[in-house]
Order: C-alpha cells, then structure tokens, then sequence
C-alpha cells in the first residue's frame, strides 16, 4: 500500500467469479522520471498552456478540441466486428488515466458514475492555466469514449472538486 501511495506500484482488486474475497494486485509503476526531465516537461507544459491561454479564439474550446482528438487516438479499440460493454469503456478510460499517471477510482453517483482523479500529473501547470488543461483532460475522456462508441458520455469535468481530487462525471454508464 505504501509503495502504491507513492506511485511505485499501481494496485487493483482482482476480478473474481467465485466467492471470496478478491486478491489485491500489485504491478511495478514506470521508471520515474528524474527531476531534469520532470522540469524539462513542467517547462513544456507551461509554454503551451501560457500560448494556447493567449491566443484569441476561446482557450478552452480549443484545448477540449485537442483533447478530444488525443483521446480517441490514443484509447485501446476492441477488433473490428467486435464491440465492448459499457463497463469495459469506462475501464479502458480508467486505465488511460492510470497509464499516464493518475490514481483514478470508479464510483457510483446519482447521474451516472464518476472517476475520482487524485495526484493529477499536470496539478502545478493546471493551477495556473485551468482554462487550457482542464479542458483538455475532459477533451480526453470525451474522445476516447466517443471512439469507443458505447454510449457512455463524460459530461462535465469538476477542476479541484475534493481536496486533491478532479471528478469527471460520465453518464450512459
């Protein structure tokens, strides 16, 4: 748990048909990164962000337009002539979330269901720039939930919701 907590491992709960209770399973995170990198991508980040919040057209329709495009293209599809349930379209957008570093949980809401995304991996550049990397983060469940084609919808994205937490909110679940 601790080394999950520091996100040297991700953990999930086995998928069990049987009674008993389900095993927790551990996997080795990525290498992390070393702290020239980090600051070279935290640079990055910040000269796009400060860019596209500067431009003229609205920011934050045109972060979710490239967030859309970025989710579609980046979200695992099942074979052609196949499709996938809704369940495993929101666990392929859980798992995108996971990929990239956040520590997202599933949970029931009143509209539908919703993702709790805690340790957000662009936290400091999206403090200053909510307009652009926000919206671009909703852009990406959107897209790759359109892609996936099953229904489910990511409606709105709630920014700092809980106290280190984003929560989107998904409808059609």
């Amino acid at each position: 748990r601790v080394l999950a907590e520091a996100g040297l491992v991700s953990a999930r709960r086995e998928e069990r048909t049987r009674p008993g209770r389900p095993r927790v399973l551990y996997e080795a995170a990525a290498e992390p990164l070393d702290e020239r990198a980090l600051a070279s991508y935290r640079l990055l980040a910040q000269i796009l962000a400060s860019y596209l919040a500067g431009s003229e057209r609205d920011p934050s329709a045109r972060a979710e337009e490239a967030g859309r495009a970025w989710g579609a293209h980046l979200v695992r599809k099942p074979p052609p002539f196949t499709s996938i349930s809704k369940k495993e379209s929101i666990d392929e957008v859980v798992r995108l979330h996971e990929q990239f570093g956040f520590r997202p949980e599933l949970r029931r809401a009143k509209s539908g269901r919703e993702i709790v995304l805690k340790r957000c991996p662009f936290q400091e550049v999206a403090t200053a720039y909510q307009a652009v990397v926000c919206p671009v983060h909703l852009g990406l469940m959107r897209g790759a939930l359109a892609e996936l084609g099953t229904g489910v919808e990511a409606d709105w994205l709630e920014p700092f919701a809980e106290p280190g937490a984003c929560v989107g909110h998904l409808t059609g679940a």
